[in-house]
């Protein structure tokens, strides 16, 4: 469009709006950053359905974002806009992830007939003097 006006606007008979052209450029990249933020909640989803620990996967969360704040920002909160931010709030991933848990009752790991079906979590390890003991 701009190409196929040049010859008008070196004459000056026409005038480009470049705040429409501008907005035009953008707003793919805008819409890409939108569906990437979906595809991470697909992802938490899909992970915690694979691994059958929604709880699990939010702790994690949560580290990485305490551990990355601490390292790369001290002191600071997430200084870009919501919109342009390929991930979403860690905050919100985590109440999804903590919603998803309560709804998800724990699955077996096998579900062959040949293998028995062993519960998500065992017990927990349990302290001896020797070291930690199953």
């Amino acid at each position: 469009m701009l190409l196929f006006s040049l010859p008008a606007l070196l004459w000056g008979t026409v005038a480009i709006q470049w705040p429409a052209l501008l907005l035009l450029a953008v707003s793919p990249q805008l819409a890409l950053l939108g569906l990437s933020r979906v595809h991470e909640f697909d992802a938490d989803r899909l992970t915690a359905e694979l691994t059958g620990d929604p709880q699990g996967l939010a702790l994690a969360l949560a580290k990485i974002e305490r551990e990355s704040r601490a390292w790369l920002l001290p002191g600071w909160g997430n200084p870009e806009p919501s919109w342009l931010r390929t991930h979403p709030a860690t905050t919100e991933r985590i109440q999804r992830l903590r919603e998803l848990a309560d709804s998800m009752a724990p699955q077996p790991l096998h579900s062959s007939p040949f293998l028995p079906d062993i519960p998500l979590a065992p017990r927990p390890p349990r302290w001896r003097a020797s070291g930690v003991w199953r």
